[in-house]
């Protein structure tokens, strides 16, 4: 059997709306208080897909199946 494989893939527009799904999530709300609609999510996640945010945000996918998120930012 071959293991799962993840990837790191570049946050696009697209994504938008499984990225506010998962903002709503309670387990995710507990620590994560970000708005989730779609003007907030454009504003704080649309510079960065634009490539005019220094950021860089990431889709994890498992077997092609998007489970995660992972930001890197420089201080």
């Amino acid at each position: 059997m071959k293991p799962p494989q993840s990837t790191f893939r570049p946050l696009t527009r697209i994504d938008f709306d499984l990225l506010a799904e998962w903002l709503r999530a309670p387990h995710v709300r507990t620590w994560w208080r970000e708005e989730s609609d779609p003007q907030s999510i454009e504003a704080n996640y649309g510079p960065i897909v634009d490539g005019t945010d220094r950021g860089e945000v990431f889709i994890i996918e498992r077997d092609g199946q998007p489970f995660g998120f992972i930001q890197l930012y420089l201080f």
